[in-house]
């Protein structure tokens, strides 16, 4: 079961369900006109995943295209996913901020959780970040597979 909230100005999914540890959350954003540099300070174009593979200029990730990191990195991280997953529960939590969206402007994310052994999406949130860091949910959506091409391990 997968529930969404925003709660102040951070988006926060849940996944319920059995063998909670087969699966990860991806984050892909398809809609940004100006993505912050990545941690080796190339820049980034959509679609990308949140975090890309080593994380942003402003904190490090683990090289896995997943939004927790596993638990051999950092494992005292708020990011790691052992500090983000109970039993039965695997939680997102977003809260995006970005000073320079202007009133026509958004980011558009894609919240899905995948099963890493089959590596297709299962279920995914699209959402967006307006302006003074608002959040809209746009809804359930199915992510066409060729999106997660280069992306996904096979």
């Amino acid at each position: 079961m997968l529930e969404a909230a925003i709660v102040g100005a951070c988006m926060m999914i849940s996944y319920s369900g059995p063998n909670v540890e087969d699966y990860r959350w991806i984050n892909l954003v398809t809609v940004d006109e100006k993505p912050p540099l990545v941690n080796d300070g190339s820049t980034i174009q959509t679609p990308y995943l949140d975090p890309p593979p080593g994380g942003w200029s402003y904190g490090d990730s683990d090289n896995s295209p997943f939004y927790w990191d596993d638990k051999d990195f950092n494992s005292n991280s708020v990011y790691n996913i052992s500090n983000n997953r109970t039993q039965n529960t695997l939680k997102f939590t977003d809260c995006p901020k970005d000073p320079y969206l202007t009133a026509d402007k958004y980011i558009e994310f894609n919240t899905c959780i995948i099963n890493i052994h089959t590596a297709g999406p299962e279920q995914c949130i699209q959402w967006q970040l307006k302006p003074l860091n608002r959040i809209k949910v746009i809804g359930r959506v199915l992510i066409p597979i060729d999106m997660f091409k280069g992306i996904l391990p096979k």
